[in-house]
């Protein structure tokens, strides 16, 4: 930590890694000297502050108490001050404050950013360009949290790339003032789960959470050889504007209830007279009974024009996309050709909304914005485009799947013997397995 708070003439300080490692501490006790050697403006940042009391300021008060410094700092509401030298702590959340008010910080010195992680693209893309004074700094603390993160991948993977940066992992084995009570903990959850260890106390990223839509466990990079059972499906969603246009072609296997995507289209800006020699990549696609997005029925004759007479305009219902990703969601497993990497790596980002305020889970997709992610140095723009093809293309299937079942009487009936009386039910699964025969069975016309 010594090198990271100390090293001369750098404008990024990164501080990464588990819980009780003592990064916030660090910080905050350098910025408290810094402001004792000579007069700057210090802005504490936050994604989200509520109150003064839900940022930094708490801790920045108890150390300059445990130092012995109250009476050489002012300590309001608003701010604290250094009596000695005039420089100032202010506190803000970007979230929750617009660009004019973000820019009026503009002559800040130090900027220190607490909980990095959960700092937005938005609010960085903000903060960057308002902190350009001259010999300014901006000091980062986060504990991450996924690998695909706008802060993890920027401060974290690609940190070599930022201006006169200097990027250190700190954990618990770091801290000479690590507690036993601390150590019971971090002992707890080695014992409990490895992979709660690890995120937890060493800093690494998490590979799941609540807010995804899809289970990790049930997604898998593997190539399958495809059998002549399985239904093929095939789905197309239209680009609009900045939106791609994208064809996914795949497998239903009835046995397995599993889904595997074979092969996927994704077009950035393409002219419609030139969609159909992307498609022609899948092999034998001009054979294949497609469903496209119905709200682009030129687009839709245009292919048929070129040679795909078996494209179909995909119905749409009332929560036709929570639907099938209802649907998507009860699959055992869903399997993804390695070189299909825009489906992967969309299904595996894809999360439910977060209230900003509550951190509560919402039940809408937060499909709003697109996310930037960088794999191996290729940089990917996802949304839902990948999962909407899909969608057209298990119509068959979530329609099946969606028959009401009737319910059971609230008392079952006897025979004259007493003995219960069993009506067949209406089964769900087995509806699935007709709609994928009815599917094969249209494949094949």
């Amino acid at each position: 930590m010594l090198e990271l708070l100390f090293t001369p003439n750098k404008t990024w300080r990164i501080a990464w890694g588990g819980r009780s490692s003592g990064k916030s501490w660090s910080f905050v006790r350098a910025l408290i000297v810094r402001s004792l050697a000579k007069k700057i403006r210090i802005l504490c940042c936050r994604e989200i502050q509520r109150s003064i009391k839900s940022s930094i300021w708490q801790l920045i008060v108890d150390q300059i108490e445990l130092l012995g410094l109250g009476e050489i700092f002012d300590t309001t509401r608003d701010e604290i001050r250094c009596l000695r030298t005039g420089s100032t702590f202010q506190f803000i959340g970007l979230a929750t404050n617009t660009v004019e008010s973000v820019k009026s910080y503009e002559g800040v010195s130090i900027c220190f950013v607490d909980e990095a992680q959960v700092i937005s693209k938005h609010s960085w893309d903000v903060l960057i360009p308002t902190i350009r004074k001259t010999d300014c700094e901006i000091w980062c603390s986060m504990n991450p949290e996924l690998e695909t993160d706008p802060s993890y991948v920027m401060l974290v993977k690609n940190w070599h790339l930022l201006d006169r940066a200097i990027c250190v992992n700190v954990n618990f084995t770091d801290n000479p003032y690590f507690s036993q009570k601390s150590r019971k903990d971090m002992e707890s959850c080695r014992n409990r789960s490895m992979d709660e260890y690890r995120h937890i106390w060493l800093g690494e990223t998490v590979k799941h959470t609540e807010s995804h839509v899809f289970n990790f466990d049930r997604i898998h990079l593997q190539r399958k050889p495809i059998e002549a059972s399985w239904s093929h499906l095939v789905g197309v969603d239209w680009g609009y504007a900045a939106d791609p246009c994208v064809m996914v072609d795949m497998y239903y296997e009835i046995s397995t209830h599993s889904l595997y995507i074979a092969n996927e289209i994704v077009i950035w800006k393409a002219e419609t007279a030139s969609i159909p020699d992307f498609f022609i990549q899948v092999p034998n696609i001009r054979d294949c009974v497609i469903r496209a997005d119905s709200n682009r029925p030129e687009q839709i004759s245009a292919c048929r024009r070129f040679g795909f007479k078996r494209m179909l305009a995909g119905k749409k219902w009332k929560g036709n996309h929570e639907d099938g990703i209802d649907y998507l969601r009860g699959l055992y497993d869903i399997y993804i050709n390695p070189d299909c990497v825009q489906t992967y790596y969309e299904l595996t980002t894809l999360r439910y909304k977060v209230d900003k305020l509550t951190d509560q889970i919402q039940p809408e997709i937060d499909d709003t914005q697109r996310r930037n992610i960088e794999i191996d140095g290729v940089s990917y723009n996802l949304k839902d485009d990948c999962l909407d093809a899909i969608i057209y293309a298990c119509e068959p299937l979530i329609l099946g799947f969606k028959q009401k079942v009737p319910d059971r009487k609230a008392d079952p009936q006897t025979d004259q013997y007493g003995q219960l009386i069993r009506k067949p039910q209406s089964d769900a699964y087995a509806r699935q397995q007709f709609a994928a025969l009815g599917t094969n069975w249209m494949n094949n016309l």
